[in-house]
């Protein structure tokens, strides 16, 4: 991590949502609020929700929704150790009014990415970090227009860097997901691990692909009565899941490598993803990596070399794919070593160094 002397920044990130579950998108977010925050600079976070506490929308009156949103919202998550000093506000609408003034301000999702680029310039450099190909609520021109609003571009992933500068005619400043390997970690070599393991985790959408994987599990259970399956997400079990799939709900982040230490195998289903974080960070956890090539797994996942990779939604070859692994211990190993070390030259101290030249004025 950098070490030179530098100016106290007031910086400022604009989320269009919050959750009291684990999400990937926050979690960055989080992850460069407490960077910034360690290196003194005063960070806020803004938080976007229209509807407060929707759920008791028609049931209770606006203005208490308003302030248990607020009350929410300013509690921080639970889930994730947000710094003390990263300050948390609450807001119904994005606008000049709500969003203090700075010298940088992130926008982080596509419904964030107008509202911030029409700030004015006293809130601050306003910059994009790019974190999906958000085209499931609105057309890929849609997606394309936010790319060339003035901002400066910040994509997670190379495919995601590939798509901004061809509809820019610019280079974009990649700077990749990355995992903190202190955390997620090996505490039980993989060839010590039952080999009839496996884990992925449940969510819903039909880019997530999850009905693939589930019916894959579903395969293995009959070749291998013995199967030991882990499934974790943010919603309720399924009613009509068998009593043989373990289910942790909420897990926290020390619950997920608990589980990732468990299995030999973690299987991704995905249909598109714009990097795949629960991926990463099993293989940084000594989990041999079976997954389906959607796009942002590329940036980290390289077929028989540190993974086992399908076509898309080819639950056939996943199942194959899965049996390998089950049955052949060296290339389990040897794909779970290989993994590891990808996932250790992806640290945080490499992507703050990158964030830091950035936003405190040098170049990448």
């Amino acid at each position: 991590m950098s070490k030179r002397r530098h100016r106290k920044m007031k910086i400022t990130f604009v989320a269009n949502s919050f959750s009291r579950q684990p999400t990937g998108g926050l979690k960055i977010i989080y992850q460069y609020a407490n960077h910034f925050a360690e290196r003194g600079h005063t960070v806020t976070i803004i938080f976007c929700v229209s509807n407060p506490v929707a759920k008791y929308e028609g049931k209770v009156p606006y203005t208490v929704r308003y302030m248990a949103q607020k009350a929410i919202v300013q509690k921080g998550p639970t889930w994730y150790p947000l710094d003390n000093r990263v300050k948390k506000i609450y807001t119904t609408a994005m606008t000049a009014q709500t969003i203090p003034d700075g010298d940088a301000v992130f926008a982080t999702a596509i419904g964030t990415a107008r509202p911030v680029a029409d700030l004015p310039s006293c809130k601050g450099k306003k910059y994009y970090l790019i974190q999906d190909f958000e085209n499931w609520s609105c057309s890929d021109d849609e997606v394309y227009e936010t790319y060339n609003l003035g901002m400066t571009n910040i994509p997670i992933a190379k495919w995601l860097a590939d798509i901004v500068r061809d509809k820019t005619n610019k280079e974009p400043y990649y700077i990749a997901n990355a995992i903190d390997t202190d955390l997620f970690r090996v505490v039980v070599e993989n060839e010590n691990r039952f080999p009839h393991s496996i884990a992925m985790i449940y969510q819903r959408g039909g880019h997530k692909g999850f009905q693939y994987g589930y019916r894959v599990c579903v395969r293995l259970k009959e070749k291998y009565p013995d199967l030991q399956c882990n499934i974790f997400g943010l919603s309720k079990r399924e009613a009509e899941w068998p009593q043989w799939i373990k289910y942790t709900e909420n897990a926290t982040q020390e619950q997920l490598v608990e589980i990732y230490n468990s299995v030999s195998v973690f299987l991704c289903s995905s249909v598109e993803e714009g990097f795949g974080l629960c991926g990463a960070e099993s293989m940084a956890c000594g989990c041999a990596f079976a997954t389906t090539g959607y796009r942002g797994v590329y940036t980290y996942a390289k077929d028989n070399v540190n993974a086992l990779i399908s076509p898309i939604k080819d639950e056939d070859s996943l199942f194959e794919n899965v049996c390998k692994l089950f049955e052949h211990k060296e290339l389990r190993t040897r794909l779970a070593q290989e993994g590891r070390k990808t996932i250790e030259k992806m640290s945080w101290n490499i992507a703050f160094e990158k964030m830091d030249r950035l936003v405190e004025g040098e170049n990448i």
